[in-house]
């Protein structure tokens, strides 16, 4: 593993309706929670290029 490779961990913390609901969307999409968040950030940082 190189330098770049390397994973940080990020904790936040939100109400129980919006954890529900981005479980939801994640679930509806096949798809984890943690990848669900992360495509999302990655979206909207891209718009930022």
């Amino acid at each position: 593993m190189t330098e770049n490779d390397k994973t940080v961990r990020m904790s936040i913390e939100v109400d129980a309706d919006l954890h529900r609901q981005i479980k939801m969307l994640a679930a509806l999409r096949g798809i984890t929670m943690k990848d669900y968040v992360i495509r999302l950030l990655e979206a909207d940082m891209k718009k930022l290029k």
